[in-house]
């Protein structure tokens, strides 16, 4: 099912069956033509940037493949975990809401540490 709202990926989610037996639901981010020109490794790039913020506990999805040389699809891509959720513009609990962001904010900025 093809996802709307990017820019400058097409983004897709797919399930898929993993040889033992597991199922996932994943997004996959196909970069468009634009990003790979400007940084050839923009995928491989994401991948590790992924791997490190969730390892290191921050609210992100958790990154499951990097496809760097095309070979699944024409451009590079990436396969994260696919996270339920919608956009919340004016929240019930705008208090708990800030709170929340605050709290991702300060795990970015609390200093480097090994993951």
């Amino acid at each position: 099912m093809s996802l709307t709202g990017g820019i400058s990926a097409q983004v897709t989610a797919i399930k898929i069956e993993r040889a033992d037996g597991q199922r996932l639901k994943l997004i996959v981010r196909q970069h468009g033509i634009v990003d790979p020109t400007q940084n050839p490794h923009i995928a491989r790039d994401e991948f590790r940037l992924l791997e490190i913020a969730h390892a290191r506990g921050l609210a992100v999805p958790k990154p499951y493949c990097v496809d760097k040389a095309c070979d699944l699809f024409p451009t590079t891509s990436i396969g994260v975990e696919y996270i339920d959720g919608e956009t919340e513009l004016a929240p019930d609990d705008l208090s708990g809401y800030l709170t929340r962001i605050a709290t991702e904010v300060a795990k970015i900025h609390g200093g480097p540490r090994e993951p």
